[in-house]
């Protein structure tokens, strides 16, 4: 089961604050500021109430706007 959680996390199909967070290289604080964002990706689900995004749609998302995005 580790390495299917392991593979899952890889491919990045959802993924929580505090996870795009390190992979974007901000604060957990900034990723709720680009949350809350005109077109920013809906989350797709919710995990004890934490919102959960699909990694894919957030990449290309910061991906045009990567200037506003620097730490």
């Amino acid at each position: 089961m580790g390495v299917f959680r392991q593979s899952a996390q890889a491919k990045g199909t959802i993924t929580a604050a505090a996870t795009m967070a390190r992979r974007l290289g901000v604060t957990r604080d900034q990723v709720r500021e680009l949350a809350s964002e005109p077109g920013f990706p809906t989350p797709v689900d919710h995990v004890a109430s934490a919102p959960l995004w699909p990694w894919t749609r957030v990449q290309a998302w910061t991906r045009e706007r990567a200037s506003r995005i620097a730490a």
